[in-house]
């Protein structure tokens, strides 16, 4: 299959999703702990080890889930754009001293190692599907062999991205994102998880 009927194919899944599922509202203000203590137990529940030597959350906004990840890893990398989240998160974390929290690019041409597990939860944000396929396959390969990567998207508003390239405040649903990720990524897919506020699935190299 050449590559303008594999993009073709991803436009219509993702058109097809929107279809099926529509536009989510985001969670109440009030509920944003409890769900990211249930997003934190569905991530850990689809972990394939109980620790981890090198890991990378790119692009981060939930300390939360960066605490989780540090209590797991010998070397955790939290990185993100948002001086305010870096904030949080460092507050978060400041007691750990095997997290480094910066405001690297997500590339991992900044980064020196391979990764053991890869968590991902900002991938709805990018506006184009080839956007988000290009960014996904770039973190696998940041993987080290047997590496995880796991992908992580609440299920309310995901932004405004479009599979099309077009413009506007058209919504990419999470589920397409994951439909991109699941038909494209060179990985092995291992697990998943979804219900009615997030979806998570795992691979590894």
């Amino acid at each position: 299959m050449n590559s303008g009927t594999r993009t073709l194919g991803a436009a219509r899944q993702a058109e097809r999703f929107r279809s099926a599922y529509g536009a989510f509202a985001p969670p109440a203000p009030g509920r944003a702990g409890e769900l990211a203590r249930r997003r934190g137990q569905a991530v850990h529940a689809l972990l394939g080890r109980r620790s981890y030597g090198r890991v990378w959350a790119p692009d981060c906004a939930d300390e939360e889930l960066a605490a989780l990840l540090a209590r797991l890893a010998a070397h955790l990398r939290v990185t993100s754009g948002r001086p305010d989240v870096l904030a949080r998160i460092g507050q978060r974390c400041a007691h750990m001293a095997n997290v480094v929290v910066d405001s690297g690019a997500s590339a991992p041409a900044a980064v020196q190692s391979a990764f053991d597990l890869i968590v991902i939860s900002h991938l709805d944000s990018l506006r184009h599907a080839a956007d988000i396929v290009r960014a996904a396959a770039t973190l696998a390969r940041a993987l080290a062999p047997r590496g995880e990567l796991i992908a992580v998207h609440p299920r309310g508003y995901a932004g405004a991205p479009t599979a099309e390239g077009g413009r506007g405040s058209r919504i990419l649903h999470v589920d397409a994102v994951h439909h991109l990720l699941l038909e494209h990524l060179p990985l092995e897919w291992r697990a998943g998880h979804r219900d009615g506020e997030f979806r998570l699935d795992a691979w590894v190299r």
